[in-house]
């Protein structure tokens, strides 16, 4: 019996809980201080990487999402919405 393609983009992502190599939730939730490199080369290596930041720049998710930190994401968000009103 062939396998059924996931029917969420998070059925991919390489952060989701219930996996074997899942990692520790707080990883992408640094606190103030502490390095946000672990979590954003996870990221780098997420098949769905773009799908998650999309999302984490719509909702206005906290911590590390789609590869890039919070206040990267608000800038990203701040510069498209510039461009999209140039």
């Amino acid at each position: 019996m062939p396998e059924l393609a996931p029917t969420d983009w998070r059925d991919q992502a390489a952060c989701r809980p219930n996996q074997p190599a899942a990692p520790d939730p707080d990883l992408f939730f640094p606190l103030p201080g502490q390095s946000t490199s672990p979590a954003l080369s996870y990221c780098g290596r997420c098949p769905v990487r773009a799908e998650c930041l999309t999302e984490a720049i719509e909702r206005g998710h906290g911590g590390v999402r789609g590869g890039m930190t919070e206040d990267s994401r608000r800038q990203l968000a701040r510069t498209r919405r510039r461009a999209a009103a140039s």
